[in-house]
């Protein structure tokens, strides 16, 4: 059967439908932000069509949930967030902070973050299969519909059947994402699917599409069981257009200092960006990229906050690259040979930690660190070099490296293994759900 909530008064739980068989559990949750409303409304049109249709062949459950109740039902129009962004309150310790403070005394957002987990774990503590969680999010700039994920394996498997383009290290950035929470901290398959302007109709058809892609690559629900006017996948395809199963790597990302930021108006998601271009304005200055790729985000709410991003730069990230990382992220091998490297330790303070030197990292960069498996936790004063400065920095490195590795196996120069970390050093560790499901 199916429940569906009136959408002038929000619940937490807009919506929930159970097949006539068990199987995986998809969460879709929507309303993070108050003002993006598609999700909402494409998840009450696929709940309407499965309770008018009825499909055998529905093995599992569909939920679907609200997340700022206090924004979605705040008097003052198209109210994104209350206090402060829901969407960044999921870390360990902003939960435990707002766990240890009075109800009375919480922001409207701590409330919210902790009600909606508590939803969410009675979801999970009742299912009997896999749970995916896809969390459905618009935008404030023209954008193809992408994903974003916590990198692991498994994840990706899923999120690469929807034809859109993937976009990785967006939560080495953006800390306190619910999706990333939900599969670091609580083991589930989670993706945030954005897509369009906030009130554009297209949003949600490609919504509605993107929920019946998830039943069917989750296994819950195959295309054929209901009649579609435009197959799903096709609708995704279609407006994903030439970025369609590409897979994008973040490698920068600008705050906003100064409420005043605007972003130029030539300029749009996905256009190419050279080194040192002119993307914003702020404070009267120029605001320039750092390095090369791709603009992906523009920060175009009205209403701009010191502390929020302003704009990211990402770049393609290859075929090959996306073959060898399933490879090295699962051989033992490959991660003890790199724990050995110079200028890498483990950590004294967490063991499931790698301390890497900076002059190291500055060769290593993300990319590499991503093809092994690895998130970085800390990237502190990470600068931007040249191919040409990497290229001598290397092999100046490289150099070190052939004289300090036999000093440091004949047992003549050796490391404090206790030595606490710097400041300066990189902060790396193997993803959860890679490392539940390495060799």
């Amino acid at each position: 059967m199916a429940t569906v909530t009136e959408p002038t008064k929000y619940e937490r739980l807009i919506g929930h439908y159970r097949g006539t068989s068990t199987g995986p559990t998809v969460v879709v949750i929507t309303g993070v932000h108050g003002n993006e409303l598609a999700g909402i409304k494409a998840a009450q049109a696929v709940l309407f069509r499965l309770q008018r249709d009825k499909p055998t062949s529905f093995r599992g459950q569909l939920f679907v949930v609200a997340g700022n109740l206090a924004a979605l039902n705040c008097p003052v129009t198209k109210c994104r967030y209350v206090d402060s962004d829901l969407n960044r309150m999921f870390t360990p310790q902003k939960l435990a902070s707002a766990r240890d403070t009075e109800p009375a005394q919480r922001t409207a957002e701590e409330n919210e973050s902790l009600e909606l987990l508590k939803t969410l774990d009675t979801i999970f503590e009742a299912a009997t299969d896999q749970v995916f969680c896809v969390d459905l999010h618009t935008v404030s700039s023209p954008a193809v519909p992408f994903i974003a994920l916590e990198d692991n394996l498994v994840t990706r498997r899923w999120a690469q059947q929807f034809a859109v383009p993937v976009i990785l290290g967006f939560e080495e950035e953006l800390h306190g994402l619910l999706a990333d929470y939900l599969s670091t901290h609580r083991g589930h398959i989670a993706m945030v699917l954005e897509d369009g302007l906030h009130e554009a109709p297209q949003s949600v058809q490609i919504h509605e599409a993107a929920i019946w892609v998830a039943l069917e690559a989750a296994g819950i629900l195959g295309f054929d069981a209901i009649r579609h006017a435009e197959h799903p996948l096709s609708r995704l395809r279609q407006a994903a257009g030439d970025k369609a199963w590409r897979c994008y790597d973040v490698r920068h990302v600008q705050p906003i200092q100064d409420p005043s930021f605007e972003m130029s108006e030539k300029l749009n998601a996905f256009d190419p960006l050279r080194t040192g271009e002119v993307v914003a304005q702020e404070a009267g200055r120029p605001v320039v990229t750092p390095t090369r790729g791709h603009l992906f985000m523009p920060n175009r709410q009205k209403q701009k906050r010191v502390g929020d991003d302003g704009f990211f730069v990402i770049r393609q990230v290859g075929r090959l690259s996306l073959f060898l990382s399933r490879w090295l992220r699962q051989s033992r091998v490959v991660h003890q040979l790199f724990r050995q490297l110079p200028g890498v330790r483990v950590s004294p303070v967490d063991r499931q930690q790698l301390l890497i030197n900076p002059d190291y990292a500055a060769i290593l960069k993300r990319q590499i660190l991503h093809l092994l498996g690895y998130r970085i936790l800390r990237h502190p004063n990470e600068v931007h070099l040249s191919r040409w400065r990497r290229f001598l920095l290397g092999c100046r490195r490289l150099a070190h490296a052939l004289y300090a590795i036999p000093l440091q196996w004949l047992g003549l120069h050796r490391d404090d293994p206790q030595r606490p970390p710097e400041p300066n050093e990189w902060v790396a560790t193997l993803r959860p759900l890679d490392q539940d499901h390495r060799n």
